[in-house]
């Protein structure tokens, strides 16, 4: 059973579970400790292998899209999951772009060209297209 992949163990689960109940049919399926099948989790959702939807009040559910809408098969605490509130995490719009010019967000502008960083130095600029904070890390 270990050559089976996450998402052919998430299609003999056969529906939209939440993250501990799919971890522990993972581990016994597969005979290894929780901690790894969430690792293996992981990384079948990075892959983009199935679906991982968040909820408003923090349960995860993992599924995958031949399952249907999470609203029509899964209920949380006797209520139906509202499918607006799973679009608002979505992935957040985010434009950047990498320059040598500096945008003063104060102002809402870019800086004279005088004052440009020195050519061997880039910079970015990053800008929120949403209604909330987020948080961004850059890799180089």
């Amino acid at each position: 059973m270990s050559t089976i992949s996450i998402a052919e163990t998430l299609k003999l689960y056969g529906k939209w579970t939440k993250a501990t109940d799919f971890e522990n049919f993972v581990s016994t399926k597969r005979k290894i400790t929780v901690r790894h099948a969430h690792n293996l989790i992981k990384k079948a959702v990075v892959n983009r292998e199935i679906l991982r939807v968040q909820l408003s009040n923090g349960t995860v559910l993992y599924g995958l899209p031949e399952f249907g809408p999470t609203e029509s098969s899964f209920m949380v605490e006797g209520k139906r999951v509202d499918s607006q509130k799973q679009t608002r995490y979505s992935r957040p719009k985010v434009d950047f772009e990498i320059t040598q010019m500096i945008y003063d967000r104060q102002n809402h502008c870019y800086l004279p060209p005088h004052s440009r960083r020195p050519f061997p130095s880039v910079g970015f600029n990053i800008f929120n297209r949403n209604d909330y904070p987020i948080r961004v890390r850059v890799e180089v």
